[in-house]
């Protein structure tokens, strides 16, 4: 029953997923908090319920699991995004948090330089505990899916369209085989036609679900610079990888390295360095001989990193002077990062 209200609040008009975060922040009881909204929003509530019900039959009757924030299975990092979607829609054998993921983006326009180096960063990565994410988009992302596919590497593939809609359709193909190693995930309902203001939003789940991200050929505008940059507002690691600077579809990659936006790709250890086990970590926090509450936290911040300290808080209900004594001292002991804007992340 409840998760009819979860789906209704997504398909209020005028509600932006991050008002709606907001206001979910300060009452998760999803039948209430509805009702008050429809008060303040043009909306009709009873057509709207009879839509998400619609919508649930939709999903039970082709195997697509319907996701909410307080869902176990709700992406951890993008809990971390102040506008992400309140609902998840996904089918495959896989979800996203069981393993760190990689966004690849780039061109739908690739070159073959641009084929060459997706094909060497995706190889690389195997062998790795690693996912890929992508768009399923022509060019660069289903390069990367499909590497990733040869060489059974999990991965997910962000819709900007409703699973019973796939776009494009010549890569249904690849979907299938997705789900059997990974998952296809939507924040539209199973229905929802493919529109051009839809691939901008599945942009921020792509950089939000991921650690990092890496910019392969883009022109001077393009949804992968989107993504690039909406990495970087999540405080994520984003690289982009250099090219010929008389070619298109290189212009929007150098520009990100010209402008501080994005980390210039030389090698490809850039990337796997940050997935090696860091020994050191297992060795200080030993040392330290943490409490069972500071182990909570450190736990806390290595499951959902980076996460900002009202949602520590919030979710192991510590009071906040108390919380930060805790943050303070790992930081002196070199178990934790304090990064821009309030967020934490672990030192390994």
């Amino acid at each position: 029953m409840f998760m009819k209200y979860s789906i209704a609040l997504t398909l209020v008009k005028g509600l932006s997923p991050k008002i709606l975060n907001q206001v979910y922040a300060l009452d998760q009881n999803e039948k209430k908090l509805f009702e008050k909204i429809t008060q303040n929003y043009s909306c009709n509530a009873n057509k709207t319920l009879d839509r998400a019900s619609q919508i649930i039959e939709d999903c039970l009757e082709n195997n697509i699991q319907i996701i909410n924030q307080k869902d176990k299975y709700y992406p951890k990092l993008l809990l971390n995004c102040i506008d992400r979607p309140h609902v998840i829609y996904q089918k495959g054998k896989k979800h996203i948090n069981h393993i760190p993921c990689i966004s690849i983006v780039g061109t739908r326009n690739n070159t073959k330089y641009g084929l060459d180096i997706t094909n060497e960063i995706v190889a690389t990565l195997n062998g790795f505990k690693v996912a890929i994410v992508s768009g399923l988009a022509y060019g660069i992302d289903i390069i990367a899916h499909r590497k990733a596919i040869d060489l059974k590497i999990p991965n997910f593939a962000v819709l900007g369209s409703g699973h019973l809609q796939i776009y494009p359709k010549n890569h249904q193909k690849e979907i299938e085989q997705i789900l059997e190693i990974g998952a296809i995930i939507s924040e539209f309902p199973p229905k929802s036609k493919p529109t051009k203001y839809n691939f901008p939003k599945r942009n921020r789940i792509i950089a939000g679900v991921s650690q990092s991200t890496v910019v392969i050929e883009s022109k001077k505008k393009g949804g992968s610079l989107i993504t690039a940059q909406i990495a970087g507002s999540y405080d994520r690691e984003v690289y982009a990888v250099p090219g010929n600077i008389n070619s298109p579809y290189s212009e929007g990659c150098n520009q990100l390295v010209k402008n501080n936006l994005a980390i210039l790709l030389q090698d490809m250890e850039q990337i796997t360095e940050e997935l090696k086990p860091n020994a050191c970590f297992n060795e200080k926090i030993i040392k330290n001989k943490l409490s069972n509450e500071e182990e909570k936290v450190l736990s806390f911040v290595l499951d959902n990193q980076p996460v900002h300290a009202d949602r520590i808080a919030f979710f192991l209900k510590y009071n906040p002077s108390k919380l930060y004594a805790f943050l303070t001292q790992m930081e002196l002991d070199l178990l934790i990062i304090k990064k821009p804007g309030n967020y934490y992340v672990t030192s390994q």
